[in-house]
């Protein structure tokens, strides 16, 4: 029946009952004898990267290094793009499967690197140690960064970077992967006939870049930092049908929301791993500047709904809030407990700001009360408790230091996202507000 050509495709496969057609003995073989036997299937796989690769490449140079060549994305090249992506795809399997950790694969995971490194570096590589072949892949897989042409591809190359990054006896490779990674987002993306890339495989392609740049960094805390200052500002400014940041293509009107998350996601760990990095010896100032950055950076966050209040960015920051006032309250206060007398300006400057930032948020938690979204609401009693105890554990913190009378505490006018008051009394609440004196610490 499936023979006969006037039968379609659908028809031929809905008569095929066996699932593992092609593949009926391969439960014959262990995991490990599957990986020995492919590994002839590895060199040519990388000799089709380098031509394709290099087909792009000089496509690219021939339009002085702009990507949307002519002809570069037309229906004819959508199969070699194709083809990239399963070559990639091909790799990346190869390189993540979780044999190659073990002691007994050993002989495998050096044969595998072998193939891939001698397409670098030739014979030399057969007397290199492991360390020395796990470098030389990173960089021959790396240096395809430059000719993908896909973001598909591209999410996949970096994938491949990450397990091998993964394999065992390496050196770091974490700012080189950064480098990669950044370069990417900071790339124009385009689909079949020359349009900007956009949609949901395209927002979870950026997901997974974004996430990996702030994964592997060692200083994440800077990157978001940057982001929030650089390209997020310049995206809030940009007008027009498809606003963009232009430093960051990939940060747009529809990766808004992928940008917005993962930058809040990854707040607190930043945080964490700076002061990690300071280490005990280091002094209270320093340990100041690290959350003055966190702050400002949350303060950057909270004020983008002011002009974007989507429910996925409002989630988002409901959601993330919750776990950065929790770090602050744990971590922050006590710090500040021991900071005040000696840096009090510091110190009140920081609160304030902090202030600036939690008095939107109370509004944040007013909308969503007056909206009733389900989605919304579950996560405002959680936050609106946080704020309240910030606000006692600040008043106990200047009671600690004999300056009660810098604290002041007041009823808050109910306010949409906008700052306009809200004339109504069904979610009535109260919200603390703190003025600091200065001449209070002078003493």
């Amino acid at each position: 029946m499936c023979l006969d050509p006037r039968t379609n495709e659908h028809q031929c496969l809905a008569v095929i009952q066996k699932k593992g057609i092609g593949y009926s003995h391969l439960d014959l073989f262990t995991p490990a004898e599957v990986a020995q036997r492919a590994l002839r299937f590895l060199k040519p796989v990388c000799v089709h990267l380098e031509t394709i690769s290099g087909f792009f490449q000089s496509m690219i140079a021939d339009n002085d290094g702009v990507m949307d060549a002519p002809g570069m994305f037309t229906e004819k090249m959508q199969p070699l793009i194709k083809v990239n992506t399963l070559l990639f795809t091909t790799v990346s399997v190869f390189l993540s499967w979780p044999g190659l950790h073990q002691e007994e694969n050993e002989a495998t995971l050096i044969a595998v690197l072998r193939i891939i490194a001698k397409k670098l570096e030739g014979e030399v590589v057969s007397g290199m140690g492991q360390e020395e072949l796990i470098s030389i892949v990173f960089r021959y897989i790396s240096n395809f960064h430059s000719s993908v042409v896909s973001i598909e591809t591209a999410s996949l190359l970096v994938q491949t970077l990450v397990a091998v990054t993964l394999l065992p006896q390496h050196e770091d490779f974490s700012d080189k992967l950064v480098e990669v990674v950044e370069d990417l987002l900071k790339r124009e993306w385009y689909a079949t006939g020359g349009e900007r890339e956009k949609g949901a495989v395209f927002n979870q392609q950026v997901h997974i870049l974004l996430q990996e740049y702030l994964k592997q960094s060692k200083n994440p805390l800077l990157l978001i930092e940057n982001i929030c200052s650089g390209p997020l500002e310049e995206f809030m400014r940009a007008t027009g049908r498809d606003p963009h940041s232009d430093s960051f293509p990939t940060l747009n009107k529809g990766t808004l929301g992928i940008y917005y998350r993962n930058l809040l996601s990854f707040l607190g760990s930043g945080i964490k791993k700076s002061l990690t990095a300071l280490g005990s010896s280091s002094n209270n100032m320093q340990k100041l500047l690290v959350w003055n950055t966190a702050i400002k950076i949350f303060h950057t966050l909270v004020m983008v709904l002011k002009t974007h209040n989507s429910r996925q960015l409002l989630i988002a920051c409901l959601k993330h809030a919750r776990s950065f006032l929790e770090l602050f309250l744990r971590s922050a206060m006590p710090l500040m407990d021991t900071c005040l007398r000696h840096h009090n300006q510091e110190v009140v400057t920081l609160l304030k700001s902090l202030q600036v930032s939690t008095r939107h948020l109370q509004h944040v938690c007013t909308h969503s009360k007056v909206i009733q979204d389900t989605s919304l609401t579950r996560y405002v009693p959680l936050v609106k408790k946080l704020l309240e105890m910030l606000v006692y554990r600040v008043k106990a913190m200047l009671a600690l230091n004999k300056c009660c009378n810098a604290f002041w505490m007041g009823n808050l006018k109910n306010r949409d996202l906008k700052g306009e008051e809200i004339l109504t009394q069904v979610i009535m609440h109260w919200m603390f507000i703190i003025i600091y004196k200065r001449h209070v610490f002078e003493s």
